[in-house]
């Protein structure tokens, strides 16, 4: 389907899992990340530093503390340790890996028998990026009291025991972009775990991350402590609640999880777009301690209203039937969305498919339902692709009983086309225009090579003929 890579939508991520294909992903997220994900210091949130600091693993927690607000502290290549509780963030500064490569600085946590936080924000405008924090009891960053205007911007948290960003009463308009969040194995180890948790988040952007694997064992403990307190099967990929409001959950690719996106869970929740996400699930549930846990929603408002949902592709096997769900919920918004289930009132809740009253317009807009899927390895792509098509379709709002699945498709194919077509073009033709300045560049550079090795020859040849001479 050549047609496919010419834009970004969640359903190229669908493509790639179907195919079960590595390169097909990498090649998506390649395609995702070059539009909407450059590097940090050619990124619109990044800021000229009052001073820039460099430090290593021998001082990075002296420099940090010696900085002034409005510095850049830039961590070298190397694995950080620290013996406190957590390293504080308490003045605006911009922490980030030298590099511009998250791999390549690793803050390294005690594991999860020590108790203990990775970075904690204690302070509005702070920066954080390029780095991976990994394998911390409790949370990998933490978001406390006047933080608002934060920005975690490519950044790998890795194996953290509780939620990885956790925000508690923290500031309005913060940025997580751009990052990877989750497991290395399938579940985490307790049930108090999560990839982004937010309480009272205002006017934030959570866009282009990939979350993964966020399920919890089935023990209910938090961790290894207080069990039998938690829900078995964890938290959520991203929730955010308790008077949160107004925020953009966009573009996010979250795979193999318990819950993806909550909204509200029973706490006051308003406003805001969840749009563009590709969240998928292939299996209905894991083993956990004692029990099979079955997996749970896709989309969650629990609560929330006015929230509209739109061009998102859900995708779960298992039985669970909210794929997209809404309880005690008005005023929201639910169109165009490709799902595996139809959206599923649970109660007191009130939502429409669209916005426009004119019913011809709205039949353009509603959600469109692929049966019950599932997803096999073995199967090849042409296969399950020709189950897409001929399986049974239909539309939340059942207005055109004889849509077929293919037209559904198509439709929705056409409606989440990513409206920067022309930003694409405009990128691909830049990144070819540098490419043909770095062949000539090269090409400069072994001309030059080339004149310097014939005069470095003529060189010798003197120096022996003088020798010869004498």
């Amino acid at each position: 389907m050549p047609y496919l890579r010419s834009f970004f939508s969640p359903l190229l991520y669908l493509v790639a899992y179907l195919t079960a294909s590595p390169i097909a992903m990498a090649e998506t997220e390649a395609l995702r990340t070059s539009l909407h994900c450059p590097a940090f210091i050619e990124s619109p949130h990044y800021r000229a530093p009052a001073n820039t600091l460099t430090a290593s693993p021998d001082n990075w927690i002296q420099v940090i503390n010696q900085a002034a607000a409005g510095d850049e502290v830039l961590l070298e290549d190397g694995v950080y340790t620290y013996d406190s509780y957590a390293v504080v963030l308490e003045k605006p500064i911009t922490l980030r890996g030298k590099s511009g490569i998250a791999s390549n600085v690793t803050i390294q946590g005690r594991g999860y028998g020590q108790e203990a936080e990775g970075l904690m924000v204690m302070a509005p405008d702070v920066h954080i990026a390029d780095l991976t924090i990994r394998d911390v009891h409790h949370h990998a960053i933490s978001l406390q009291g006047v933080s608002a205007g934060t920005v975690i911007y490519n950044v790998e948290l890795i194996d953290i025991g509780t939620q990885h960003i956790k925000g508690n009463g923290m500031g309005p308009n913060g940025l997580i972009a751009c990052s990877s969040i989750g497991y290395g194995q399938p579940t985490g180890t307790g049930d108090y775990n999560g990839g982004i948790n937010l309480h009272g988040a205002n006017n934030w952007v959570i866009r282009d991350n990939h979350i993964y694997n966020i399920f919890g064992d089935g023990s209910g403990c938090v961790v290894d402590s207080e069990c039998g307190t938690q829900y078995p099967g964890g938290g959520a990929a991203i929730l955010l609640w308790n008077d949160a409001s107004e925020n953009i959950i966009e573009r996010n690719v979250i795979t193999e999880s318990f819950r993806g996106i909550v909204l509200g869970l029973n706490t006051l929740y308003s406003g805001g777009l969840v749009k563009n996400n590709f969240i998928y699930r292939r299996f209905s549930g894991q083993e956990g301690v004692g029990e099979f846990i079955e997996a749970d929603t896709g989309i969650s408002l629990i609560g929330a209203s006015n929230v509209v949902v739109e061009g998102n592709t859900v995708m779960l096997a298992g039985e669970y039937p909210g794929v997209v769900e809404v309880w005690k919920a008005n005023g929201n918004t639910i169109r165009n969305n490709l799902i595996s289930k139809p959206v599923w009132n649970r109660g007191d809740a009130g939502y429409s498919d669209c916005n426009d009253a004119n019913i011809a317009d709205c039949e353009q807009k509603t959600n469109t339902v692929i049966g019950h899927y599932a997803h096999s390895a073995d199967q090849p792509l042409a296969m399950q692709t020709q189950a897409i098509a001929n399986s049974p379709s239909t539309t939340s709002t059942m207005q055109d009983p004889g849509l077929q699945t293919a037209t559904g498709i198509q439709r929705k194919i056409s409606a989440v086309r990513d409206e920067n077509l022309d930003v694409i073009a405009e990128r691909l033709k830049l990144k070819e225009e540098r490419l043909n300045l770095r062949e000539q560049q090269l090409n400069q550079i072994a001309a030059e090579i080339a004149w310097r090795e014939n005069a470095l020859l003529e060189t010798m040849q003197d120096i022996q003929l003088q020798f010869d001479s004498r």
